[in-house]
């Protein structure tokens, strides 16, 4: 799993509609989540494989949402934990 920050207009209260934005980028398979920041105009991520930021916008845009930038650095690729085998 990878996250990511998305910001989005300055004006847009991202975080106060992250349901809305959640559910339309549900419509692309790769995104697993939508959290929000403590900023209001910026929300994580959560989604496998790459970033695939064209498709995330136009999902938004489709709707009449704000098309937001990806925050630079923000992509974090999470390690998963491995289960201790001890023996």
């Amino acid at each position: 799993m990878t996250l990511c920050l998305l910001r989005f207009p300055d004006a847009f209260p991202a975080r106060a509609r992250r349901g809305e934005i959640r559910w339309q980028l549900f419509l692309c398979r790769e995104v697993r989540d939508v959290l929000p920041t403590s900023r209001p105009d910026t929300l994580h991520v959560v989604f496998d494989g790459p970033v695939r930021l064209d498709r995330w916008t136009a999902a938004l845009a489709q709707e009449g949402l704000p098309v937001p930038t990806l925050v630079p650095g923000s992509v974090v690729r999470a390690r998963t934990a491995t289960p201790d085998r001890g023996g």
